[in-house]
Order: structure tokens, then C-alpha cells, then sequence
């Protein structure tokens, strides 16, 4: 799992399904499915209850989506403050 993997389970969350996630990030259905299931299996949880036209979030899937969203934002942050340069440097000491 990476944050791509985290990223993909945020916008499925928001879009409602996983065919309006693949729109929007612009990968295939199967694409954003594996990502999901990458998470789920890092998470040993089920995250959705899958509908026939959608999904919705168990109780592990919003604790998931909550450390998401907040892991998403310091990277977003890290990735502000420091070149990646400067990120590879340090973690190469």
C-alpha cells in the first residue's frame, strides 16, 4: 500500500462508487477496485459494504478514511516544505 493506494480509497469514498472514482482519477475500474482491496488487506478489515449501486464505510472504513485523509495532508505538507532533494538526502543518513 502506498499513498496513491490511500489517495484512490479517499476519492472512491467521496465519489460514492468505484466507477465515478476511476472517472475522476482517470484509471480503470479495475484499477481503483485493487487499490481498495490493497488497503483492505493491509487493514485486515473490510472498509465498504458494497450495494448494488455503490458502497458505504463500516466502522473500520471511516477510522481508515479519517488516518487517510489526515496521512494525505502531511504529505501534502512534506511535499510543500522540502524539495525532494532535500527529502532524499534525508533519508539517506
Amino acid at each position: 500500500m502506498n499513498l496513491v493506494m490511500l489517495n484512490t480509497f479517499v476519492v472512491a469514498t467521496q465519489a460514492g462508487s468505484i466507477a465515478a472514482a476511476a472517472k475522476k482519477l482517470s484509471y480503470s475500474d479495475s484499477t481503483v477496485s485493487y487499490h481498495i482491496r490493497e488497503v483492505e488487506k493491509l487493514c485486515r478489515a473490510r472498509l465498504y459494504e458494497r450495494e448494488m449501486w455503490g458502497f458505504h464505510l463500516t466502522k473500520e472504513g471511516r477510522l481508515v478514511l479519517d488516518v487517510s485523509r489526515r496521512l494525505l495532508l502531511v504529505a501534502d505538507e512534506l511535499n510543500s516544505v522540502a524539495a525532494p532533494s532535500q527529502i532524499a538526502q534525508v533519508a539517506a543518513r
